[in-house]
C-alpha cells in the first residue's frame, strides 16, 4: 500500500489525484494511515504544510466514510482515524 498512498503523500500529490487501493478493507487502510503517516517519524519531523494536511485528511476521512458505508459500516476504524487526526492537529 505504501507505493499507492505513502509516496504520493510525501510527494504532496493533490488528494484529488489519490485513490485508496481497492484490495484493502477500510480497517486496513485506517491502520495504514495511522501507523505509516500519523506515527511516521519523518512526517512528525518534516510535516507537509498545514493546508496540505487539512486537504489530505479531509479527503482521507471522507473516502474512508464512503468505503465504510459501502462495505457494511465499519465505524470503529473511522473514529480511530478522526481521533488521531484531531489529536495531531492539536499538537501542530
Amino acid at each position: 500500500m505504501d507505493i499507492q498512498l505513502l509516496r504520493p503523500f510525501f510527494a504532496l500529490t493533490p488528494p484529488s489525484a489519490l485513490e485508496f487501493p481497492s484490495n484493502y478493507s477500510p480497517t486496513e487502510i485506517n491502520d495504514f494511515l495511522i501507523n505509516s503517516i500519523l506515527q511516521n517519524s519523518h512526517f512528525q519531523r518534516y510535516p507537509p504544510s498545514d493546508q496540505y494536511q487539512r486537504r489530505f485528511w479531509k479527503w482521507a476521512i471522507e473516502t474512508l466514510e464512503q468505503l465504510a458505508r459501502s462495505s457494511g459500516g465499519q465505524e470503529a476504524c473511522l473514529c480511530r482515524a478522526q481521533n488521531q487526526e484531531k489529536s495531531h492537529f492539536a499538537i501542530v
